[in-house]
């Protein structure tokens, strides 16, 4: 990387050795030789203020790109020298160019000579900046600084103290002054007239400087040779950390204040101040329950790591506990009104005295303990795995009334008239009142599942409910309502829920911390707003592991200062919800190119007709961006195509648009973006297009048709006849379709069945690794016995035995590899459905294993063989399979199981069964879950269960989807016997 630059519309500019390349924050489009550019090493660039960007390159002259097109000058054109080393810009938008010969004034035909050739600068340029009053400073190889201004040159002394090297880096600041490194170690700045000094004691790398940036008055970044990034501030410099190679080459400060960075191996890295705090927790076991005891004392549960405590600068274990140093079990920390301490673990609840500090432990129970919760008179519930309530008044646990509540307690709150709601996994919402009285909410009751894991009641006595799998759900006048994913949730899993103090809810969740505001919530529910646009938090925030912690309450809480902390697995993370109240203008989103059929048209502007399309265009592809510094990848987009359809469609970041077989006509795309707070922008960014027709379908010609018919004097028996000739001709066409339509169902399974066994790859890879070492292993065991020379032959054959039936069972992994991946025409032979299921299992067994799902077959004996493709009807099974473990990814891995029956049929044929203990299929599922692009999963494209019923009625049979009692979800499809 050897310079950076990012112009007005967002682009980033980056110049390498092998070409320039722009970068939109997600993906690069690399421009060299064949696009213009007179060299691929590009040395310098600069904004020009109108989307484009100057060029630089060594030996290749000056190039401009501009809508998308460069042109190029060279020293044919008046440049002084090939090699452009640096250019600058000024105020008036006159540009200083820095070449192999000096410094001159480039605009158009209008350009300089070199400046202060008299003096000796006609040399090589080292280094070029120039200032808010016009000055243009330049130091030159081998004699010095200079300064032009007001059409007059000058040679500038350096002090005496420093070397007689020329800058290698120059840096106006916004106070006019002048910041020039001339040697390892020194830097030098020119105020008012005087120069001083800033050397190694002033925190200045041992190594030449090789560029400078001010991000704020006062702030400067400085890149060195050989030592890596450094800042000025406080009067000194300082290193920064990050990034693994220390020789710096270029620094852009970005519009949002970002900085970036370009390195000589190592590309590029962007450094912002992060918004949220991340403190890992050094315990063997996974962070549970978090308390703040006091202002910046916070309280750590972990599984199998003990208990910890700390200002979050300063964690540390906290030993000396009995119970804990015994157990190392805990789980759950809550700080009581009192100021007393409770903390409830594996078989122990203790309650440390808020006075005296002195911790005593609770009677000793046998229950695991996962939650606790303050009840309105000062009393605690404590819950645990096996479902059990008990209340602590003092240091004596009593079981409530009714107190086993059937499943393991994921969550409690505190219920603002009396008592404590409780959620549960798997028998849903409890409600705990004074006397111990308790009452309950499922499904039945409107509750959208009953494995639940969050609660909160806000001041308005709304109880909001996170649950696992199937997003935030809340009751409030004796009625439940729900949004997940597809109406813009982040995640549908929701491990804890915390308010802040503007009203918005901030939601801990399996891949991340979300921020989503209530009223949104309710306007979307009631359908006067289209999505929620949650404000994301994850790794791209610095995140360091996603995953909150699930079923232990409290998991996270709002501190005395007004700030979040939540309790990752690993970490807590700190948000201050102050840092995410500014609302960023949206991006605006850019057309990059227009395509028909593969060929690039050039994009329509002011002045010239947008572009024509040939008759019979099949596809006209149409690409387009936007740029955000901060998060990118968050940039959410929606497009239409008016003359088509109206209506917007939202790419969920897809960055291109299709449209295939459009008739002829005018059309306009648009196209809009919107930042991560969910912000689209007001205008959105167009381009028109037309495709031509054939002459037989413009108007004249169908015209001219009608009169010549009519001419014809045709009577009515030429009229049958061409009737029965287009009957003949639409047959031909359909039967045409419905083998395109076969080919294409094909061609699409055979690439779903190779997407499929990209998410199996690992575990296939551990499948053909058992055998293949178990072969190494024995050959070498055969080698070490042949060498002894004492006589094994019963253990050599019993290890040649052992070699070929390894040999084989990776022969048959191999062997159902290449069959799933050999793309075929669709040909039914009869097939032995048990056997396809029994396969399908095989290929998925590594993946079963490590997700821990456990699998049960049922397969009836005698079933009769089907008409069936036996890849097919396997691929179907694997897509089956594969969402049920999806389905129970938020199940707790002793819950997950899957099982797969077959049954004979009315009328001589099967039925499958592949059954699963997920959270079952969502009401707003029911009815759609076979629809194409229909999908509850974020990064599910929609289209495994579409095939897989296309498929299957391929095979003349049917798939249905229900819910089974008890939880989870069944898909079914049945095929027929032969025909007769």
């Amino acid at each position: 990387m050897l310079c950076l630059e990012q112009t007005s519309d967002g682009y980033l500019w980056l110049g390498t050795k092998g070409g320039l390349a722009r970068f939109d924050g997600v993906r690069f489009e690399v421009y060299g030789l064949a696009d213009g550019l007179g060299s691929v090493i590009v040395t310098a660039l600069l904004d020009d203020g109108d989307g484009g960007v100057w060029i630089g390159t060594l030996g290749g002259g000056l190039s401009r790109m501009s809508d998308g097109c460069i042109t190029t000058v060279t020293t044919a054109d008046g440049l002084l020298s090939d090699d452009v080393l640096h250019i600058a810009g000024a105020d008036d938008g006159t540009i200083w160019v820095g070449t192999g010969a000096g410094v001159q004034r480039w605009a158009g035909a209008d350009h300089s000579g070199a400046i202060g050739a008299s003096l000796g600068a006609a040399e090589r340029v080292r280094s070029l900046a120039t200032g808010p009053a016009g000055e243009v400073w330049f130091g030159i190889e081998e004699v010095g600084l200079f300064r032009y201004q007001d059409g007059a040159c000058e040679f500038i002394e350096s002090p005496e103290t420093t070397r007689k090297y020329p800058p290698s880096a120059l840096l106006v600041d916004s106070g006019g002054d002048l910041w020039a490194s001339v040697g390892n170690g020194v830097l030098l700045t020119l105020r008012g007239g005087r120069w001083s000094e800033y050397t190694t004691s002033d925190g200045v790398p041992m190594s030449f400087l090789y560029c400078l940036a001010e991000r704020v008055p006062g702030e400067i970044w400085a890149g060195s040779h050989e030592q890596g990034l450094h800042v000025f501030r406080g009067g000194r410099f300082h290193p920064v950390h990050g990034g693994d190679d220390p020789a710096i080459r270029s620094i852009e400060i970005a519009n949002d204040g970002a900085v970036w960075v370009g390195t000589l191996s190592d590309g590029v890295t962007r450094y912002a101040e992060s918004r949220i705090g991340v403190y890992p927790v050094a315990a063997p076991g996974e962070l549970r329950g978090v308390a703040e005891l006091g202002e910046g004392e916070f309280w750590i549960a972990t599984w199998g790591g003990g208990l910890f405590r700390c200002p979050l600068d300063a964690i540390e274990r906290v030993g000396g506990i009995e119970a804990v140093d015994t157990s190392q079990f805990v789980q759950s920390c809550l700080r009581a009104d009192s100021g007393d301490l409770y903390v409830a673990g594996h078989t122990f609840v203790l309650r440390r005295d808020a006075g005296t500090g002195e911790i005593r432990t609770v009677q000793r129970l046998d229950e695991s303990y996962t939650s606790l919760c303050e009840e309105p008179g000062g009393s605690v519930l404590v819950g645990g795995l096996d479902g059990i309530v008990r209340r602590l008044s003092g240091l004596d646990p009593s079981l409530i009334p009714s107190g086993d509540l059937g499943a393991p307690i994921a969550a409690m709150a505190r219920h603002a008239d009396e008592g404590v709601w409780i959620a549960t996994r798997g028998t849903g919402l409890h409600r705990v009142n004074q006397s111990g009285a308790v009452e309950r909410w499922s499904t039945a009751d409107g509750l959208p599942t009953d494995l639940l894991s969050a609660l909160y009641e806000d001041a308005e006595g709304t109880l909001w409910i996170g649950t696992q799998g199937r997003g935030l759900a809340w009751f409030r006048g004796e009625r439940f309502g729900y949004v997940n994913t597809s109406q813009g949730l982040h995640n549908d899993v929701i491990s804890s829920i915390i308010e802040d103090d503007d009203g918005d809810l901030w939601l801990g969740s399996i891949r991340g911390i979300s921020r989503v505001s209530k009223r949104r919530v309710f306007e979307v529910e009631a359908g006067t707003a289209d999505a929620l646009h949650p404000v994301v938090i994850d790794e791209s925030d610095g995140m360091t592991e996603p995953e909150c912690t699930l079923g232990f309450s409290p998991s996270g809480v709002r501190t005395r200062d007004g700030r979040l902390l939540f309790s990752t697995v690993r970490s807590l993370v700190l948000v201050d919800p102050v840092r995410f109240k500014s609302r960023p203008a949206p991006p605006d989103a850019r057309i990059e190119s227009v395509e028909a059929d593969g060929a690039r048209a050039s994009r329509a502007s002011s002045g010239k007709p947008p572009p024509e399309f040939p008759p019979g265009t099949r596809e006209v592809a149409i690409r387009f961006t936007a740029f955000n510094d901060a998060n990118p990848a968050k940039i959410r987009f929606k497009h239409r195509l008016r003359g088509l359809d109206d209506a917007w469609t939202d790419t969920h970041g897809t960055r291109q648009a299709r449209f295939v077989a459009l008739d002829p006509g005018r059309y306009e795309f648009e196209v809009a973006a919107a930042n991560d707070d969910g912000i689209w922008q007001t205008t959105p960014t167009s381009v028109s297009f037309t495709v031509r027709p054939f002459y037989w379908q413009t108007g004249w010609f169908r015209a001219g048709a009608m009169v010549l018919i009519i001419a014809s004097g045709a009577g009515a028996m030429g009229l049958v006849t061409r009737h029965r000739i287009v009957r003949l001709r639409a047959r031909e066409r359909l039967a045409q379709a419905e083998a395109a339509a076969s080919e294409h169902r094909n061609h699409v399974a055979h690439l779903t069945r190779v997407a499929s066994l990209g998410e199996l790859s690992a575990s296939l890879a551990h499948e053909l690794n058992q055998p293949l070492a178990a072969i190494l292993s024995n050959a070498q065991a055969a080698q070490r016995f042949l060498a002894s020379k004492e006589g094994h032959d019963e253990d050599i054959k019993e290890i040649l035995g052992d070699i070929v039936e390894d040999d084989k069972r990776a022969s048959e992994v191999i062997k159902r590899l290449r069959t799933l991946l050999k793309k075929s025409e669709f040909h039914p032979q009869p097939a032995d459905v048990n056997a396809i299921a029994r396969d399908a299992v095989r290929l998925m067994e590594g993946e079963l294993r490590a997700r821990r799902v456990g699998c049960t077959f049922r397969l009836a004996e005698e079933l009769p063989a089907v008409p069936a493709d036996h890849v097919q009807l396997q691929q179907v099974l694997l897509n089956l399979i594969l969402n049920a473990c999806d389905a129970m990814a938020a199940v707790p891995a002793t819950e997950r199981r899957l099982e797969i029956r077959t049954t004979g049929a009315a009328g001589g044929g099967v039925q499958v069964c592949v059954s699963d203990t997920g959270p079952g299929i969502a009401p707003e599922g029911e009815g759609r879950v076979f629809d194409a692009f229909f999908t509850t999963k974020p990064q599910g494209l929609g289209f495994g269960l579409s095939l897989s019923r296309t498929i299957i009625e391929a095979h003349r049979g049917t798939l249905l989807a229900r819910n089974r009692e008890g939880g989870g979800a069944r898909f079914t499809f049945k095929l027929p016997a032969p025909n007769p």
